[in-house]
């Protein structure tokens, strides 16, 4: 396998996440090396996998599907399934919900997602101050599992469903 590393920190301290994925994965037989956006991707082929490892709270954040730069994303998104030829199971995309997005732009990029043919994983920003029933968090319940995300389609019929006992 191909492995790509990305430190998000870049502060020249040593990180010690990545340097263990990066031992694991050597002593497997891997090539592991630095991910580099423009030899990594489109068209080039893509890598095995990917690690992304931020060990300061200091560093900003810098999320690379904000609902504002969709225009640009979803190309890439389209050209990525046609180059690789996957189904759905090889193409998941976590998707984070409720960090600077309203519920109808996360339900958006979900069905966006699905209608390209990858399985959106819901990830909710800041779960530790929501509660079991907030509506981020049916959504994440409903599309991360997955039987029940593949036969029900609309997020508001799964609320039907599941008021009647689905």
């Amino acid at each position: 396998m191909e492995i790509g590393l990305i430190d998000v920190d870049g502060h020249n301290f040593p990180n010690l996440p990545l340097m263990k994925l990066s031992a694991w994965h050597k002593q497997q037989g891997d090539a592991v090396g630095w991910y580099e956006p423009l030899l990594h991707g489109f068209p080039n082929a893509p890598l095995d996998r990917v690690y992304m490892s931020k060990v300061f709270s200091f560093t900003p954040d810098y999320p690379y599907y904000r609902y504002e730069d969709k225009r640009s994303i979803l190309p890439k998104f389209k050209a990525f399934k046609e180059i690789t030829g996957w189904d759905k199971r090889k193409l998941a995309v976590y998707v984070l919900v409720n960090f600077d997005t309203t519920i109808e732009q996360d339900l958006e990029r979900i069905y966006t997602l699905r209608d390209l043919g990858f399985w959106p994983y819901v990830m909710v920003y800041g779960k530790e101050h929501t509660k079991p029933g907030d509506t981020v968090r049916k959504i994440q319940r409903w599309v991360n599992m997955r039987a029940v995300f593949d036969t029900v389609k609309d997020f508001n019929d799964y609320g039907q469903k599941m008021r009647r006992g689905y």
